[in-house]
């Protein structure tokens, strides 16, 4: 199963088409990028270089990995969200990041229950990493 429903999201792989939106509405947004850990929009260059190989190549070599998260009702394209190995580590981690103008409205909770759901329902997960990045260093000037 590589698709997954909410009540209000349609969670599928990422695909080549989704990096333009991709990028634009998370990688080059300075206050989502705020609350991840590199903490500042990433240049197009290293968006491409990084980015799009590892989220369409983790599913490619482990069977799960993040999905694109569109949201039903206006059928945008958001985010992303799912399950991916913790770096050097055979931990899996859930994870996401959505736009801006879809915060607040427990979207993110909604996209990690499933993705949780996913892990150890679909793929018999005996435990999931949920981490937390501390960004109160990270406030506006």
């Amino acid at each position: 199963m590589t698709t997954v429903e909410t009540a209000r999201l349609l969670l599928r792989r990422i695909q080549p088409a989704d990096m333009d939106d991709y990028y634009q509405r998370i990688y080059a947004e300075p206050d989502v990028m705020r609350m991840l850990p590199a903490q500042r929009p990433l240049s197009r260059a290293d968006f491409d270089a990084r980015i799009p190989t590892f989220m369409i190549d983790h599913w490619t070599e482990h069977g799960f990995g993040p999905w694109a998260v569109i949201h039903k009702a206006d059928k945008q394209f958001i985010g992303h969200c799912g399950l991916r190995y913790w770096p050097e580590s055979s931990d899996v981690e859930v994870f996401y990041a959505l736009a801006k103008p879809y915060w607040g409205l427990g979207l993110a909770t909604e996209g990690a229950r499933a993705s949780l759901r996913y892990g150890f329902e679909h793929l018999t997960l005996a435990a999931i990493l949920i981490l937390t990045y501390d960004n109160r260093q990270c406030r506006p000037e």
